[in-house]
């Protein structure tokens, strides 16, 4: 292998790593709002919880207020039934005291079963608190390796980068590093611009190299693929 040629290849195997921690860097912000929007679902269901226990705690005290009504009338019927003086009167309102006793018992019943609901709803209300609080301590355990992950890629990138400037500096002629920066933004399968001959076939595109080009790469010229376009070199 020619010198330019182990130059370019050198340079290559780090763009090629440049490239993949730039991919992992730009992927952060996506992983991010994908590890926030985890909690989205639990705090969805926080909150149907939470609105489950407040229209339990409603409904009861709706028949409580109920009760307390019907415990009024039986006062006014028991206040006015000892001022009746007719028999009948006094069995009608007797037995209008004993609707609202019945009316007070299913209340009551009512209110036994909103009860038991609204322990339910509570039990379930802190279960899913306690779901999410450990979705969220998972999700901000995950920020922070993402976050660290997004610092030390730039502490990579920034170093590489000057390592690249190094090696861009030495003597890699200057229509070849053209070609091959060209040919980077073309190939991006799998980002290589200079590939070598084996057996006979370009590592590339793995089409058939003619003679004349397996010559001219043998005698260290600058020869592409005709096929695919990618810089050619013979492995020693």
């Amino acid at each position: 292998m020619n010198d330019w040629a182990r130059q370019l290849l050198l340079l290559q195997e780090k763009d090629m790593r440049i490239v993949k921690i730039e991919d992992q860097q730009r992927a952060v912000p996506k992983e991010k709002a994908a590890a926030q929007g985890e909690t989205k679902d639990d705090e969805e269901l926080v909150g149907m919880a939470k609105a489950k226990v407040r229209e339990a705690e409603v409904a009861i005290k709706a028949i409580e207020l109920e009760i307390e009504s019907i415990r009024t009338k039986i006062r006014d019927f028991q206040t006015k039934s000892g001022m009746i003086k007719n028999n009948e009167e006094y069995k009608a309102a007797m037995s209008q005291v004993e609707g609202c006793q019945k009316q007070i018992a299913q209340a009551e019943d009512r209110e036994l079963k909103g009860m038991d609901e609204l322990e339910g709803a509570k039990r379930l209300h802190e279960a899913l608190e306690k779901k999410l609080a450990a979705t969220r301590q998972r999700v901000n355990e995950k920020i922070l390796d993402l976050d660290t992950r997004a610092r030390n890629c730039e502490q990579e990138l920034t170093r590489m980068r000057q390592e690249r400037e190094a090696l861009v500096a030495k003597d890699i002629p200057v229509d070849v590093l053209r070609r091959y920066d060209r040919l980077r933004t073309r190939t991006p399968a799998d980002r290589r611009a200079l590939v070598p001959i084996r057996d006979g076939i370009c590592d590339g595109c793995h089409m058939n190299i003619t003679a004349q080009v397996r010559v001219n790469v043998a005698k260290g010229q600058v020869a592409p693929c005709l096929n695919c376009g990618r810089l050619l070199y013979i492995e020693d």
